[in-house]
């Protein structure tokens, strides 16, 4: 059948397969630079991403091909050659974002064969809005993927914070989702 990803926001009437697991405080910290991205392996190959090994980006996504970057975004339409070199991608939330008030988290939870890697992008800011404090104008998302497809989803995405406190940014004003 067909593989399906899932975008939920709080506000949609569609639930999420899995709800919002904050793993700030148990993930694997990626401490990623402003603009950078690194390679990491999953424990097991999903059905969204042809091998194990995928790039996470500080501007809020995960690349299917290692060694690439997703660079700062200006609302292009996809593919686009700075969303990881033009290859296929999950943009969960890609925008500018800034590493000073928080970071991005990576772990697995659950057991063999339902196990579901996540990343989780934790209070970071916009970069054009970011006073380095944590103040309420951070954001706080995830992309939950499954070892085994759930009702044929391979994939999701849950946003837990998307206010900037601006209107020019807030619920992904600025972003590109895809």
């Amino acid at each position: 059948g067909d593989l399906h990803l899932k975008r939920n926001a709080t506000s949609d009437a569609i639930a999420a397969v899995l709800g919002f697991v904050d793993i700030s405080g148990t993930g694997v910290p990626l401490n990623l630079a402003d603009d950078a991205a690194i390679d990491v392996t999953m424990p097991f190959t999903a059905a969204a991403f042809g091998g194990p090994t995928v790039s996470v980006a500080n501007n809020g996504g995960v690349g299917e091909v290692p060694g690439t970057e997703l660079g700062p975004v200006d609302n292009w339409p996809l593919p686009h050659l700075n969303a990881f070199g033009g290859n296929a991608g999950m943009l969960a939330y890609w925008d500018d974002l800034h590493e000073t008030t928080g970071n991005v988290y990576h772990q697995t939870v659950g057991s063999t064969p339902n196990r579901t890697f996540i990343v989780q992008w934790d209070n970071l800011e916009q970069f054009n809005l970011a006073d380095g404090a944590l103040d309420g104008d951070e954001v706080t998302f995830e992309i939950q993927i499954f070892e085994s497809p759930v009702g044929g989803v391979v994939a999701q995405y849950l946003y837990a914070d998307t206010n900037f406190l601006n209107a020019a940014f807030n619920n992904g004003a600025s972003a590109t989702v895809g």
